[in-house]
């Protein structure tokens, strides 16, 4: 078609090409919308004006393109009912257009950027998620509501597999880039924190995560500027009392378990391996739970702690898929396992097949702060022990000799306590290190640490002067 208002001849020709619409002459395309003609034409009508943004299309040629695109889906349609367009095939072109980014993460896996609900999330394309996604897509676009066979799926995501060329690093729970620290709530609405030297606000995630499910969800903190100091005293009265329940022996534990909790929201540095340490009855499991839910919460209580998996595939992928791994009762660890914890400490790369019948490898590469309890220490190794925070625990008293007060804690009502004061102890974390990221540089300079986890002392040092 050609205006004669325009300097040039301008031709419009569709033809579809898999998944895409030329545009001829113009060697331009659109992504096809194969259930969503409106979607189809409002993107080639978009297309055209950002290449000729002082060009108007004429109704004809609008009316044109019209035309041309029902033919295209007439076409489309016939030959899904010939089936010279397969189910797996038409699955593919489906969600091909619903993606907005694919790749494989630093692990190997299969990723996809879809849009969900006016915001976007990251899916795994092998889990169950990722299956009911594509068995909804499928559905709601057939007029007779067609189910989909599992093996349809798995043709279709083979297909979609081979179309990634990009690879990209994802972070569990938090990541820190540059001079930004970013946490995730693990929400619904896919959103995170974003905590800089100005301050921090929630914002939609950037798809920098990889999640383990939605049993994972943080309470949202309360927005507040950091400069209200009262309220800030009054937030970490919170995180005192918290670590006050316990009969932690020294003062100066208290305040390390204190810096240590703040500093595990840094996530590209090494921590120490933290060991409650103490007798029956001084609340070893339930301080690691206490900071477990601060951190890296779970739904369930009982989920905050687990046994450390002697199986090494299943120790390497839990330990992977948890920000805060935390591990409980444990007697004594044999020396391969307190070498890999160690390896995990300072970071490590593990690497494990994928299944028993293929040479496919996965490569974990990480660096985890560990929690774990025993009653006695569990961790014997030299080096394992250079690596560790113990925190000496008394027995929490229970009244029985008849002479003292019982002092237990009710488990439930405290992690329940914790709970409910979440939004503000979290909004105190994130104004603390937004003046911790203000202070870092100088401190820096001013320090030599005198531990190999150099990094978490210079944090740490940070973190003890804004608290």
């Amino acid at each position: 078609m050609v205006n004669e208002n325009f300097s040039e001849s301008v031709r419009v020709r569709l033809i579809r090409t898999r998944n895409l619409i030329e545009i001829e002459d113009l060697d331009v395309s659109v992504t096809f919308y194969p259930n969503n003609f409106d979607k189809t034409y409002g993107a080639i009508i978009s297309k055209f004006k950002e290449l000729y943004s002082d060009y108007s299309l004429t109704q004809i040629e609008l009316r044109d393109i019209d035309v041309q695109l029902n033919e295209i889906y007439k076409d489309y349609d016939k030959n899904r009912d010939k089936h010279q367009i397969s189910d797996a095939e038409h699955l593919v072109y489906l969600t091909r257009s619903q993606i907005k980014e694919q790749f494989r993460d630093q692990t190997g896996a299969f990723y996809v950027v879809i849009e969900k609900d006016e915001h976007n999330e990251t899916l795994n394309m092998d889990s169950d998620e990722f299956d009911r996604y594509l068995c909804r897509l499928y559905y709601e676009s057939e007029i007779m509501n067609k189910i989909l066979h599992g093996y349809t799926i798995n043709n279709s995501k083979r297909l979609l597999k081979s179309f990634t060329n990009k690879t990209k690093t994802l972070y569990t729970r938090i990541a820190k880039k540059d001079d930004k620290i970013y946490y995730d709530l693990n929400n619904e609405r896919w959103q995170c924190v974003e905590i800089t030297k100005d301050g921090w606000k929630i914002i939609p995630s950037p798809m920098i995560f990889s999640r383990a499910g939605l049993d994972r969800k943080q309470d949202q903190p309360k927005l507040r500027p950091y400069e209200q100091s009262n309220q800030e005293n009054q937030s970490r009265r919170y995180i005192r009392e918290i670590i006050d329940r316990f009969y932690i022996k020294e003062d100066y534990q208290k305040t390390i378990a204190e810096v240590y909790l703040i500093s595990l929201f840094i996530e590209d540095i090494a921590h120490p391996l933290i060991l409650p340490n103490g007798p029956r009855g001084s609340g070893k499991t339930l301080f690691l739970r206490s900071l477990k839910l601060i951190v890296d919460p779970r739904a369930e209580d009982e989920s905050l702690v687990e046994r450390l998996p002697h199986d090494e595939k299943d120790r390497r992928v839990s330990i992977y898929h948890s920000y805060f791994p935390c591990f409980d009762n444990e007697s004594h660890l044999e020396q391969d396992s307190m070498d890999e914890i160690c390896a995990w400490v300072t970071g490590t790369s593990k690497t494990i097949r994928e299944l028993y019948t293929t040479d496919g490898l996965r490569t974990f590469a990480a660096k985890r702060a560990i929690g774990i309890t025993g009653i006695n220490i569990p961790v014997t190794s030299a080096d394992a022990l250079n690596r560790a925070f113990i925190v000496d625990m008394d027995s929490i008293p229970d009244g029985y000799d008849g002479t003292s007060e019982s002092k237990l804690i009710g488990e439930n009502k405290f992690i329940n306590e914790i709970r409910q004061s979440l939004p503000d102890i979290l909004a105190y974390v994130f104004n603390v290190l937004v003046q911790v990221l203000n202070l870092y540089d100088e401190i820096k300079d001013q320090i030599k640490p005198n531990h190999r986890l150099a990094d978490f002392v210079i944090w740490g040092e940070a973190i003890s002067r804004v608290i």
